[in-house]
This record gives structure tokens, C-alpha cells and sequence, in this order.
């Protein structure tokens, strides 16, 4: 089960850089006057959507882990069931 919420959020990290990349495009659309500011604006609501379903996904993991761990009764094992890659904080937004 920790790894099935492990890949929910590897899906939910690439979701949310996809996203970035949509916004970037956006801008650069604007930019060049072939896009329009509610089109960025669009896809900034989106990404902003696609990083909390990540915070979710990366809330359900930990509480799994920290659930599995109270029932085994090992508190060892919350550091090597930790997430592999760390939480981006949200200063790495744009």
C-alpha cells in the first residue's frame, strides 16, 4: 500500500510540472500576442490545483506511513519509509 501512495505521488509531481510547463507556455503565448491573459491566468488556477492534490497525495502517504509504523509497533521504520523525494517547498513555485 506505501508504495501505491508512493506512485500517487509521482504521478502528482509530474502532473503539477506539466502544469508549470503549460503556465510557461501560456506566458510565452502572451507574450508574442497570441495569447490572451485569461488563457495564463487558466493555467495558473491549474497548477495551483494540480500542487494541492500533490500536498494531498504526498498527506495520505505520510499518514499511511506513520499508521503502518504505530501498528507494527516500529518507530525505525518511519525514516525508511519516508518518501524518496522530498516535498518541494512552496518557494520552488513560480
Amino acid at each position: 500500500m506505501l508504495r501505491l501512495r508512493q506512485d500517487m505521488v509521482r504521478i502528482a509531481t509530474q502532473a503539477v510540472d506539466l502544469a508549470r510547463e503549460k503556465v510557461d507556455l501560456q506566458r510565452d503565448r502572451q507574450r508574442a500576442g497570441t495569447g490572451r491573459n485569461l488563457e495564463v491566468l487558466a493555467a495558473e488556477v491549474e497548477m495551483r490545483e494540480k500542487e494541492l492534490a500533490r500536498v494531498a497525495a504526498v498527506f495520505a502517504y505520510e499518514m499511511l506511513a506513520i499508521e503502518w509504523c504505530h501498528a507494527t509497533g516500529s518507530s525505525e521504520a518511519i525514516a525508511s519509509s519516508r518518501l524518496e523525494e522530498p516535498v518541494r517547498e512552496a518557494s520552488s513555485t513560480r
